[in-house]
C-alpha cells in the first residue's frame, strides 16, 4: 500500500512475512515510512485543524441565528 501494509485480521503468516519484506526491502521501508509521515502531517496540520475547526463554530454560529 502508500502508507503501509494491509494484513488480514488474525493472520500471523501474513503479517510475519510481511515484516521480512519491510526488513529486507530498505526501498518499500522508506516509501512507506515517508508516505505515512506525509499523510499524518496532512491530516494532523494544526493551521489546517484550526481552519476546519473555526469553520464549523461559523457554520453553527450562523445557522442558530
Amino acid at each position: 500500500g502508500r502508507n503501509g501494509i494491509v494484513i488480514p485480521a488474525r493472520d500471523s503468516d501474513a503479517l510475519a512475512e510481511s515484516l521480512e519484506i519491510l526488513l529486507a526491502q530498505e526501498d518499500i521501508r522508506e516509501r512507506v515510512a515517508k508516505n505515512a509521515r506525509a499523510d499524518f502531517l496532512e491530516t494532523y496540520d494544526l493551521n489546517k485543524y484550526q481552519e476546519k475547526l473555526e469553520r464549523v463554530y461559523g457554520e453553527v454560529l450562523h445557522s442558530t441565528k
